[in-house]
């Protein structure tokens, strides 16, 4: 198995990507590559879960979960929404924390 991803790594190398699980460039990286595509295709879950080869819906969340800069876009999307609704008022959706939030 080393060896495969070593020769995989090399593959992606050659033609000009990077390696990385999160950039889906690994073996393993390829699976949540491809749930985050069929996710942000708009495929159902059920078919996801069909595609992904999953028993159970709960299996694909790792794969389909949004990343850190997808959620910050939905919150700014969503912000814009209210705003809109609003009148333009301000409104804002990202939590702030001093520290005592923290403790």
């Amino acid at each position: 198995m080393a060896q495969y991803n070593k020769a995989h790594a090399a593959a992606c190398e050659r033609i000009g990507l990077r390696v990385g699980k999160a950039l889906g460039t690994t073996p393993h990286g390829h699976r949540h590559a491809y749930g985050r595509r069929l996710k942000n295709a708009g495929i159902d879950k059920l078919l996801i879960r069909r595609f992904m080869h999953h028993a159970s819906l709960e299996s694909q969340e790792v794969y389909t979960q949004a990343t850190g800069k997808e959620a910050m876009v939905a919150l700014e999307a969503g912000a814009e929404r209210l705003r809109a609704s609003l009148g333009g008022q301000s409104v804002q959706l990202i939590p702030t924390f001093d520290n005592q939030d923290l403790h």
